[in-house]
């Protein structure tokens, strides 16, 4: 695979299938034109004027799928390679700085043109690189630095707490309502596009665990309603089922883990429209690899615990008639690589869902679930040119999506990023 300058101009894909990314609709006999940055034409070929083919290149995609580029709604573009917390909480900014750069070329090169990085310090300056052109990436919305409760998911516990209070770490501490606003409103002067709460503990906080509730209900609403009096939404950590209930009456927008949920958590956010975004990446893999890396033995224990109801958690989820968007929860670290994302749609088939509807989860859902689905998720005239060829059909094998191999161009707002 080719490393390809960033091309734009118009590109006339045809001679293989179309997954739109509309419910069920797939065009096997279509062309798909490109003018600039947005999609202008899609459908029969022979319905397509003659001068709009003019100077358009001819892309041939016998034997491929084209589909709309891939979105992870839950990453951490942390530059991290280690899974000893000691050792990433002491690592100098600027060199995990490079390594998350690498990383969004990772993601690239997997045909993820899109990411909602959730809480970080890094991912406002990667965001503003990627869109001047300096580097290569997806499209990224930030939360930045993610709130948390003194002693809560986050908070480095193995660190005295005036250190911690004086770093400029991935996350930041609040206590009480009107802090809980401080804090919203930090992160929105900073560039953040979304805010990210922890309502529960969590499997790598060392001294609580995601069954443990945090944040009140009346900081929840604090935080709730400041983000959303400036037209930011919300997304809670929450693996806990009381906290996940705590979040959910407290109006937040999407529900990130949601481990315990039950029947009706589910209801009250199907009726609410509130996503879950399950990350079963995360559990998959602190279960079956994360101790070959130095993972903390505390740690792997709730892991392992949360991996056993995950996939349980997802199909509740489904029955009941909740949305569900695709996140892995990856931060760059071994066996976590940026690159490796599309397990999450293969984990998805696995616990029951179609095909189809796992890569709507990291197309048109998750698209729906960031409130961007009239710039990208699906291919329609109008929409942003984001779009990845992937060699062979994922409809039948969901796992050629995960072969970077079988990547043959990833394109975001038309413009080529990579071919093979």
């Amino acid at each position: 695979m080719k490393d390809t300058p960033e091309v734009r101009g118009s590109f006339l894909f045809k001679g293989g299938k179309i997954l739109t990314g509309k419910p069920g609709e797939v065009l096997p006999d279509s062309v798909l034109l490109v003018e600039e940055q947005r999609i202008v034409f899609i459908g029969r070929e022979d319905e397509l004027k003659i001068e709009k083919r003019e100077g358009a290149r001819i892309v041939p995609v016998e034997g491929c799928t084209v589909m709309p580029g891939l979105i992870d709604c839950h990453v951490h573009l942390w530059g991290a390679r280690t899974l000893d917390y000691l050792h990433r909480a002491l690592v100098p900014d600027e060199l995990n700085m490079i390594r998350a750069v690498k990383d969004c070329e990772s993601l690239i090169e997997a045909g993820f043109t899109t990411v909602r990085e959730a809480g970080g310090n890094k991912s406002i300056h990667l965001r503003k690189a990627i869109e001047e052109g300096t580097i290569k990436g997806p499209r990224i919305l930030s939360a930045h630095r993610a709130i948390c409760i003194t002693g809560g998911h986050y908070d480095l516990h193995f660190l005295p707490l005036d250190y911690v209070k004086g770093m400029k770490g991935i996350f930041r501490l609040a206590d009480g309502a009107d802090d809980c606003r401080k804090a919203v409103r930090e992160q929105l002067r900073e560039g953040a596009d979304f805010i990210k709460i922890c309502t529960t503990g969590g499997v790598m906080s060392q001294r609580n665990h995601p069954n443990e509730v945090q944040f009140s209900p009346e900081e929840i609403s604090a935080i709730v309603g400041e983000s959303h009096d400036h037209g930011r939404k919300v997304a809670s950590h929450a693996q806990g089922r009381n906290g996940i209930a705590n979040a959910v009456k407290g109006g937040v927008d999407t529900i990130e883990h949601g481990t315990y949920v039950d029947e009706e958590i589910c209801d009250e956010m199907e009726k609410r429209g509130i996503y879950l975004i399950p990350t079963l990446s995360i559990m998959h893999k602190i279960a079956t690899e994360a101790g070959n890396y130095g993972m903390s033995p505390w740690a792997l224990g709730k892991g392992a615990e949360l991996n056993k109801v995950a996939v349980k958690a997802l199909n509740i989820a489904r029955k009941r008639g909740v949305r569900i968007a695709c996140g892995t929860d990856f931060s760059g670290a071994p066996p976590m690589r940026h690159g490796d994302n599309a397990l999450e749609l293969i984990l998805m088939v696995q616990a029951g869902m179609s095909p189809y509807d796992a890569i709507s989860s990291a197309t048109k859902v998750a698209a729906e679930a960031l409130g961007i689905e009239e710039q990208i998720g699906t291919l329609e005239q109008g929409k942003c040119a984001d779009i990845l060829v992937v060699d062979g059909d994922p409809l039948k094998d969901i796992s050629v999506l995960q072969n970077k191999s079988r990547i043959r161009m990833v394109m975001k707002e038309g413009r080529v990023l990579l071919e093979s």
